[in-house]
């Protein structure tokens, strides 16, 4: 049986519809694109198109693994944070587009040409360090990731786009050395609860690395751990961004004023205006 292009997209919407997979015509149209090595745009003066066998069957394969679940982006192997594009796969947990809120404000609060330290705890793919030290040049960047699969596509990704990040294998707050104190810190630390992740998509609870999504049973057991730990790796002045679940905000304002030693503690939204970063000044 012969395929045109459009009509096998068509059935493929049809079926991810059928089996309640999100925007499914975005996933047939990214499938197709992936098969045929070219942009999804591109799909669009190609609709007539005779589809080889060996083209409808490479496309099969990744319908049955997105109809199973499978993210596209593990499928593609690919996903854009801050118009930059990341090498991402099983293991590593996908960066969303609400963490790009912590670029946004760390450009309003630091210049371009500062020269100043930033640590992140817990890297995953790097796409945090990576955005950053794409646009702070001047800047020196130490992030630390525990999981082995995420630490080589941090590691991947930090080669591909050519910024300077020492990336350390590690737990949290242990790959510092005792010299080091930075001006900033950033962190997307898990913060899922435990009763949140039975109720998560199945594509993310299915899928995504249980390490990088539960954060214990009430989903701020390392937030707390960093509140407790950070203000020894900070210079004064520093600035602290933690990403949380819109329910952890007054707990972990709380936090953070019972240390004596932060202020300024601020809540951004993400882009459906909920609670998402917060933000907050050492000493």
């Amino acid at each position: 049986m012969t395929w045109p292009l459009l009509e096998l997209v068509h059935k493929t919407t049809q079926y991810f519809e059928q089996k309640n997979i999100p925007s499914p015509r975005a996933s047939s149209e990214i499938l197709m694109a992936l098969v045929l090595e070219c942009r999804r745009v591109d799909l669009y003066v190609r609709y007539n198109d005779i589809l080889s066998d060996d083209v409808v069957n490479r496309f099969r394969e990744f319908v049955k693994r997105r109809a199973q679940g499978e993210p596209i982006a593990y499928i593609t192997g690919h996903r854009e944070f801050w118009s930059l594009d990341f090498e991402v796969g099983r293991g590593v947990l996908i960066p969303r587009p609400e963490t790009e809120i912590v670029i946004e404000d760390i450009q309003k609060n630091f210049s371009k040409e500062n020269c100043f330290s930033c640590f992140e705890w817990g890297a995953g793919s790097g796409a945090v360090s990576i955005a950053l030290a794409s646009h702070f040049s001047q800047a020196h960047f130490v992030a630390s990731e525990i999981s082995k699969e995420a630490y080589k596509y941090a590691k991947k990704n930090i080669e591909k786009h050519k910024v300077a990040v020492d990336l350390r294998e590690g737990d949290g707050f242990s790959v510092i050395k005792d010299s080091e104190k930075f001006e900033l810190f950033v962190s997307n630390p898990p913060y899922v609860s435990e009763e949140q992740f039975e109720n998560l998509p199945l594509e993310v609870k299915n899928f995504e690395p249980h390490l990088a999504l539960v954060g214990g049973k009430k989903g701020v057991k390392f937030h707390l751990e960093i509140i407790n730990q950070v203000k020894q790796y900070l210079k004064p002045g520093a600035f602290v961004y933690l990403e949380l679940d819109p329910s952890q905000g007054d707990l972990l304002k709380s936090a953070f004023l019972d240390q004596g030693t932060f202020r300024d503690v601020c809540v951004l939204p993400d882009y459906s205006g909920r609670d998402r970063i917060m933000r907050v000044l050492y000493g």
